[in-house]
């Protein structure tokens, strides 16, 4: 992700993993739009997981909604997928961090939307698909592995501190 943020020519970025795909063809339209409306710095919208073996064929939908500075207290965060920046954020504030497997994404948006409250926009409609479940959600030892990345996520931005419940909220919610 960190090679094709630098290698990216554009003034926004977002990032698609290998099972990921945009809802439609009017998607990166629309976050242009939402960015030129808004004048912000980074813009997201909701996400559906489809069956990877039969992508038509929703298993959860995640209805993002507004954000709102301390939602990262109780682990709601944009879906990655759906999350675009502005390029002069990654140069400001850095890239991903790859000593976080699992939860480098969720660490990148807590150190620019809760750390450094980057301007962001909700564009409420369905930006794009997952077809398969993360890494950390694909067993039982997963989601405590990705609970110990999401405390180091925290300790790795000075200055921030979790409740004493945020980490339970990932087992509640999902990522």
């Amino acid at each position: 992700m960190n090679k094709g943020i630098r290698m990216a020519t554009g003034d926004v970025i977002g990032i698609l993993n290998a099972d990921d795909f945009y809802a439609n063809d009017m998607v990166i339209s629309k976050i242009v739009e939402t960015f030129q409306r808004t004048g912000v710095a980074s813009v997201y919208g909701d996400l559906a997981y489809v069956d990877a073996k039969e992508v038509s064929k929703v298993i959860r939908y995640w209805h993002s909604g507004n954000y709102r500075h301390g939602a990262f207290l109780n682990k709601r965060m944009p879906p990655h997928p759906t999350f675009f920046v502005k390029r002069d954020v990654y140069e400001k504030y850095s890239v991903f961090d790859l000593r976080l497997r699992s939860s480098a994404d969720y660490e990148l948006m807590l150190r620019l939307l809760h750390k450094h409250q980057v301007s962001v926009a909700y564009l409420p409609q369905n930006n794009g698909y997952d077809a398969c479940w993360r890494a950390s959600n694909a067993s039982f030892a997963s989601p405590l592995e990705a609970n110990r990345e999401d405390r180091m996520a925290w300790k790795l931005n000075t200055g921030l501190q979790p409740h004493f419940l945020t980490m339970f909220h990932r087992n509640l919610y999902g990522k």
